[in-house]
C-alpha cells in the first residue's frame, strides 16, 4: 500500500497518536539526532511498514462503519482485502 490517500489528510486538526516499536524509535533516534545514515533503510521500510497497517486500519473501519452506503462500504471492503493480499477468487 504505497498511496493512502484515505488515511493522511495534512489540513486534519485531530491530534492522534500512533505507537511504534522502541527499536524503531532508536532507529530513528540514530538517524536524526546523529546523522547515522546506516539506519535509513530500517527505518525507511518500518515506517511504511505502519504507515500500511494505519491505511489497512482506516479501511477497515471505513468498511465497518454502518451509516456508509452499501456501495461505500463494498469499495472499502474490497480495498481492505487487496491491501492484505487476499486473491479474488477466494473472497466471498
Amino acid at each position: 500500500m504505497r498511496n493512502c490517500h484515505l488515511l493522511i489528510n495534512l489540513e486534519d486538526n485531530k491530534v492522534k497518536e500512533v505507537k511504534i516499536s522502541e527499536e524503531l524509535f532508536v532507529k530513528l533516534a540514530k538517524l536524526f539526532l546523529f546523522d547515522d545514515n546506516t539506519q535509513y533503510n530500517d527505518c525507511k521500510a518500518g515506517i511504511q511498514d505502519k504507515m500500511d497497517r494505519l491505511c489497512r486500519r482506516e479501511l477497515y473501519t471505513i468498511y465497518s462503519n454502518t451509516d456508509l452506503s452499501p456501495a461505500e462500504r463494498e469499495q472499502a471492503r474490497q480495498a481492505y482485502l487487496e491491501s492484505k493480499g487476499i486473491p479474488e477468487n477466494f473472497r466471498w
